[in-house]
């Protein structure tokens, strides 16, 4: 069972501004900030996307670059909006850093909170990942290391990165 709580316990605080003297005002720049909301939700998007599209990818094989990954990704109808802000290359960076995703032992961890604020989050993203599709195509555990080699992945004519190919090790059910 999963659950989205929302001003459960408290509600987030706000920060206080500073005006004329002693008076101080409250300021909630995210709820009146709706271009800020927007850029949030943005961002939590592409990360889930970006963790739906390499659960898809690792559940058709047993193992596989990131470079083989990227390549099937440029045929991505949404590549724009994962690799916007270099975000497909930092979550696989903070994948790499995690080393391990044990979705086997997710799924049995139970209640999980539903809130990020656009940050790359693999909780969250999972669960996301997890309301859409419960399978998560049979995938039970996926390891991250580097190959030693580097790819080259081409976003558009003026920008490409460099970066250190992954080796992804799947699990399955």
């Amino acid at each position: 069972m999963y659950l989205a709580l929302e001003n459960a316990f408290y509600e987030r605080q706000s920060k206080l501004k500073e005006i004329a003297g002693d008076d101080l005002v409250e300021v909630n720049e995210i709820a009146d900030d709706s271009g800020k909301l927007q850029r949030i939700q943005a961002r939590n998007e592409a990360h889930t996307r970006i963790i739906s599209l390499l659960l898809e990818f690792a559940g058709a094989h047993a193992a596989f670059l990131f470079g083989d990954f990227w390549r099937q990704l440029e045929k991505n109808r949404y590549i724009k909006e994962i690799t916007a802000e270099r975000r497909l290359f930092l979550d696989m960076l903070k994948l790499y850093e995690i080393r391990e995703i044990d979705l086997k032992k997710w799924r049995g961890e139970g209640v999980r909170l539903m809130d990020n604020i656009g940050e790359f989050d693999l909780d969250y993203c999972l669960t996301c990942c997890f309301e859409q599709d419960n399978t998560l195509h049979k995938v039970e555990r996926i390891t991250v290391e580097k190959t030693g080699e580097r790819v080259i992945c081409v976003i558009n004519e003026q920008e490409s990165i460099l970066m250190d190919d992954l080796l992804f090790e799947v699990s399955k059910e």
